[in-house]
Protein backbone atom coordinates (compact mmCIF):
# COMPACT_ATOMS: atom_id res chain seq x y z
CA UNK A 1 0.00 0.00 0.00
CA UNK A 2 1.21 3.49 -0.83
CA UNK A 3 2.80 5.21 2.20
CA UNK A 4 0.77 8.41 1.75
CA UNK A 5 -2.53 6.54 1.59
CA UNK A 6 -1.65 4.52 4.70
CA UNK A 7 -0.65 7.72 6.53
CA UNK A 8 -4.00 9.34 5.69
CA UNK A 9 -5.87 6.22 6.86
CA UNK A 10 -3.93 6.26 10.16
CA UNK A 11 -4.44 9.99 10.64
CA UNK A 12 -8.19 9.85 10.00
CA UNK A 13 -8.66 6.84 12.29
CA UNK A 14 -6.65 8.41 15.11
CA UNK A 15 -8.16 11.89 14.87
CA UNK A 16 -11.77 10.86 14.30
CA UNK A 17 -12.01 7.46 16.01
CA UNK A 18 -13.26 5.81 12.82
CA UNK A 19 -12.10 2.41 11.51
CA UNK A 20 -8.54 2.28 10.20
CA UNK A 21 -9.45 -0.58 7.87
CA UNK A 22 -12.95 -2.13 8.05
CA UNK A 23 -11.61 -5.33 6.42
CA UNK A 24 -8.96 -5.87 9.12
CA UNK A 25 -9.04 -8.92 11.32
CA UNK A 26 -11.13 -8.49 14.49
CA UNK A 27 -9.21 -7.96 17.74
CA UNK A 28 -10.14 -11.32 19.25
CA UNK A 29 -8.69 -14.62 20.38
CA UNK A 30 -5.09 -15.52 21.13
CA UNK A 31 -2.26 -13.18 20.07
CA UNK A 32 -0.18 -12.09 18.43
CA UNK A 33 -2.41 -9.22 17.42
CA UNK A 34 -0.58 -7.09 14.87
CA UNK A 35 -0.56 -3.34 15.33
CA UNK A 36 0.17 -0.17 13.45
CA UNK A 37 1.23 3.13 15.02
CA UNK A 38 0.64 6.77 14.21
CA UNK A 39 1.79 9.91 15.96
CA UNK A 40 -0.78 12.68 16.00
CA UNK A 41 0.30 16.05 14.60
CA UNK A 42 1.36 18.65 17.13
CA UNK A 43 -0.65 21.84 17.25
CA UNK A 44 2.28 23.77 18.77
CA UNK A 45 4.77 24.14 15.93
CA UNK A 46 7.45 25.31 18.36
CA UNK A 47 7.67 21.86 19.99
CA UNK A 48 9.89 19.82 17.69
CA UNK A 49 10.92 16.18 17.94
CA UNK A 50 11.63 13.16 15.81
CA UNK A 51 8.62 10.95 15.15
CA UNK A 52 8.62 7.45 16.67
CA UNK A 53 12.33 6.53 16.68
CA UNK A 54 13.72 3.20 15.49
CA UNK A 55 12.44 0.17 13.71
CA UNK A 56 9.38 -1.49 15.17
CA UNK A 57 9.61 -4.97 16.53
CA UNK A 58 7.68 -8.03 15.39
CA UNK A 59 4.36 -6.45 16.41
CA UNK A 60 4.19 -3.97 13.55
CA UNK A 61 2.21 -5.05 10.52
CA UNK A 62 4.50 -3.67 7.84
CA UNK A 63 2.76 -3.88 4.49
CA UNK A 64 -0.52 -5.77 4.81
CA UNK A 65 -3.12 -3.51 6.45
CA UNK A 66 -5.59 -6.42 6.50
CA UNK A 67 -3.67 -8.12 9.33
CA UNK A 68 -3.67 -4.99 11.51
CA UNK A 69 -5.91 -5.51 14.54
CA UNK A 70 -4.80 -2.57 16.68
CA UNK A 71 -3.95 1.03 15.89
CA UNK A 72 -1.84 2.89 18.47
CA UNK A 73 -2.36 6.66 18.26
CA UNK A 74 0.39 8.55 20.12
CA UNK A 75 0.09 12.17 21.26
CA UNK A 76 3.10 14.03 22.73
CA UNK A 77 2.70 15.57 26.20
CA UNK A 78 5.68 17.88 26.94
CA UNK A 79 7.18 17.87 30.44
CA UNK A 80 9.92 19.79 32.24
CA UNK A 81 13.05 21.24 30.63
CA UNK A 82 16.09 18.99 31.10
CA UNK A 83 18.76 21.16 29.49
CA UNK A 84 19.76 21.92 25.91
CA UNK A 85 20.40 19.78 22.83
CA UNK A 86 22.45 20.61 19.76
CA UNK A 87 20.90 19.17 16.62
CA UNK A 88 22.85 18.56 13.40
CA UNK A 89 21.13 18.90 10.00
CA UNK A 90 21.75 17.96 6.39
CA UNK A 91 18.95 20.22 5.15
CA UNK A 92 17.04 23.27 6.25
CA UNK A 93 18.11 26.78 7.21
CA UNK A 94 21.20 25.70 9.19
CA UNK A 95 23.65 22.83 9.71
CA UNK A 96 23.13 22.89 13.49
CA UNK A 97 20.94 24.53 16.11
CA UNK A 98 20.93 24.40 19.92
CA UNK A 99 17.51 24.40 21.54
CA UNK A 100 16.04 23.74 25.01
CA UNK A 101 15.37 20.01 25.53
CA UNK A 102 12.24 18.83 27.35
CA UNK A 103 11.12 15.57 28.87
CA UNK A 104 7.98 14.14 27.26
CA UNK A 105 5.47 11.36 27.66
CA UNK A 106 3.02 10.07 25.09
CA UNK A 107 -0.67 9.45 25.56
CA UNK A 108 -1.31 6.38 23.42
CA UNK A 109 -4.92 5.65 22.54
CA UNK A 110 -5.21 2.07 21.29
CA UNK A 111 -8.11 1.38 18.93
CA UNK A 112 -9.42 -1.72 17.23
CA UNK A 113 -8.41 -1.17 13.60
CA UNK A 114 -11.57 -2.73 12.17
CA UNK A 115 -14.13 -0.74 14.17
CA UNK A 116 -12.30 2.28 15.64
CA UNK A 117 -13.43 1.16 19.12
CA UNK A 118 -11.15 2.46 21.90
CA UNK A 119 -9.46 -0.46 23.68
CA UNK A 120 -7.38 1.49 26.21
CA UNK A 121 -5.28 4.59 26.80
CA UNK A 122 -1.65 4.18 27.91
CA UNK A 123 0.92 6.71 29.09
CA UNK A 124 4.36 5.88 27.69
CA UNK A 125 7.43 7.93 28.62
CA UNK A 126 9.64 9.22 25.82
CA UNK A 127 12.92 7.34 25.98
CA UNK A 128 15.12 8.45 23.09
CA UNK A 129 18.39 10.29 23.53
CA UNK A 130 18.37 14.06 23.11
CA UNK A 131 20.12 13.73 19.74
CA UNK A 132 17.65 11.07 18.51
CA UNK A 133 14.85 13.50 19.41
CA UNK A 134 16.08 16.20 17.03
CA UNK A 135 13.76 17.10 14.16
CA UNK A 136 14.91 16.22 10.64
CA UNK A 137 14.99 19.81 9.35
CA UNK A 138 16.36 23.00 10.94
CA UNK A 139 13.93 25.89 11.48
CA UNK A 140 14.35 29.53 12.44
CA UNK A 141 11.14 29.71 14.48
CA UNK A 142 11.67 31.76 17.63
CA UNK A 143 10.83 29.80 20.76
CA UNK A 144 11.55 26.34 19.29
CA UNK A 145 12.14 23.56 21.83
CA UNK A 146 12.87 19.85 21.36
CA UNK A 147 10.87 17.19 23.22
CA UNK A 148 12.11 13.67 24.01
CA UNK A 149 10.88 11.24 21.35
CA UNK A 150 9.27 7.86 21.81
CA UNK A 151 11.11 4.78 20.53
CA UNK A 152 9.40 1.90 18.76
CA UNK A 153 10.89 -0.40 21.41
CA UNK A 154 9.22 1.50 24.28
CA UNK A 155 5.92 1.61 22.40
CA UNK A 156 6.15 -2.13 21.67
CA UNK A 157 6.86 -2.88 25.34
CA UNK A 158 3.82 -0.86 26.42
CA UNK A 159 1.63 -2.58 23.82
CA UNK A 160 2.99 -6.08 24.53
CA UNK A 161 0.12 -7.23 26.80
CA UNK A 162 -2.38 -6.22 24.11
CA UNK A 163 -0.33 -7.71 21.27
CA UNK A 164 0.37 -11.07 22.90
CA UNK A 165 -2.68 -11.38 25.13
CA UNK A 166 -5.87 -13.32 24.73
CA UNK A 167 -9.00 -11.28 24.12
Amino acid sequence: MDHKIRFEMQKTACEQGVPFNPTSRPYAGVGPHYADAHELHQTDRHVQHALIVGVADHWLATSNVNVVELLACARLVPGQQLGDVTCEFKRGVATSRTWPFYEASYEVTVREARTGRQITVLTVPGDSTPEESCPSVATDDAGTVVARSLTAKALGTALEPLINGTV
